[in-house]
């Protein structure tokens, strides 16, 4: 009887701590739950990025893409147009061998290149400037087609690039002689060209 009195009493025992115990654990539950702080909602991301306005220029060129694919097209189309062009163009080598043909000495010709469109520079010495010059123009008038020719030489002659002596030359050229009217028509153009060379001002006979 006593073993289970003193059971008994053990068992209350233990059941007061236990209430005890849970007692204050909500406590310090309630404390804590006073204590945190409110909970924050996040934000969305239309909150964050709202839809933008329509644009004012939908009708604008670079704002559709068909129309910028065909411009791009266009552009690649007209690169290689300059490509072919160029690949048409006078290699270096070409040139050299055209300068051999008008009688200049390739050894004489420091550099070449083409610094524009249509324009070919030569890098000669100082020396030989005024002999390279002489012989182009002279080749250059040779080349050029009759009709052409005596005005040409009348630019150059006024340029002071060819004498008044090889102008006269010129104007004697066996072409005006072999034309389609040799009695009449050339002859007179002949006499014309020459009439209004002598109105012009008196050229200079230097020559570079």
């Amino acid at each position: 009887m006593q073993t289970l009195f003193q059971m008994l009493m053990t068992l209350t025992t233990e059941l007061q701590q236990a209430r005890t115990e849970i007692a204050n654990l909500k406590e310090q539950l309630n404390v804590k739950q006073q204590h945190q702080p409110p909970s924050v909602s996040p934000i969305t991301l239309e909150d964050d990025f709202p839809t933008l306005p329509v644009s004012e220029y939908q009708s604008a060129s670079w704002h559709q893409s068909q129309k910028v694919l065909s411009l791009a097209q266009i552009v690649s189309k007209n690169q290689e147009k300059r490509e072919a062009t160029a690949a048409r163009s006078y290699s270096l080598g070409k040139l050299r061998t055209t300068f051999k043909k008008l009688g200049v000495n390739n050894g004489r010709l420091l550099d070449l290149h083409y610094p524009d469109r249509n324009i070919v520079a030569v890098l000669v010495h100082n020396d030989y400037a005024p002999e390279l010059t002489e012989l182009l123009s002279k080749k250059a008038l040779v080349h050029i087609r009759g009709p052409a020719k005596f005005a040409v030489a009348r630019f150059f002659a006024h340029k002071s690039w060819i004498t008044k002596t090889q102008l006269e030359v010129l104007a004697t050229d066996p072409y005006f002689a072999h034309s389609k009217n040799p009695d009449t028509e050339n002859n007179a153009s002949v006499g014309s060209a020459k009439s209004s060379m002598e109105e012009d001002d008196p050229l200079t006979t230097s020559s570079q």
